[in-house]
């Protein structure tokens, strides 16, 4: 189960994307914040697979997956601003630099092992 405190950032993030101008053509709803809390109940129990992927992280990868490769960075500032309000998840300067370094490194795949090898992505430090 996500906290109280995910609970409420969360929810101040649907609130605040909901009344912003620049998402209005395709608003959020109660369905995509369940689809993401369903997302960190999942990463709860599986922590050794995801490491450092925090709420930020899981909010900006969902939010813009709903957009095409092209828009994707016509959306990512916007976001980072919202995530970086004191009323969502407070983020600072070089928190929200992390992120956007984060979302713009590319994917590797990585394996692992002798015997039995372990595949898993890799983004830059999630």
């Amino acid at each position: 189960m996500i906290g109280k405190e995910e609970s409420k950032k969360l929810g101040q993030f649907m609130i605040t994307i909901s009344k912003d101008d620049t998402f209005k053509e395709q608003q959020w709803s109660l369905r995509d914040i369940s689809k993401l809390i369903k997302r960190l109940q999942y990463q709860k129990g599986k922590k050794n697979t995801f490491l450092n992927f925090k709420l930020q992280h899981n909010i900006l990868f969902y939010a813009l997956s709903r957009y095409t490769i092209a828009d994707r960075n016509k959306y990512l500032d916007k976001l980072c601003e919202i995530l970086a309000m004191k009323e969502t998840l407070n983020l600072n300067k070089n928190e929200i630099n992390e992120l956007k370094e984060t979302y713009n490194t590319e994917t590797k795949l990585i394996e692992e092992g002798n015997n039995e090898k372990i595949s898993f992505l890799l983004k830059k430090k999630i």
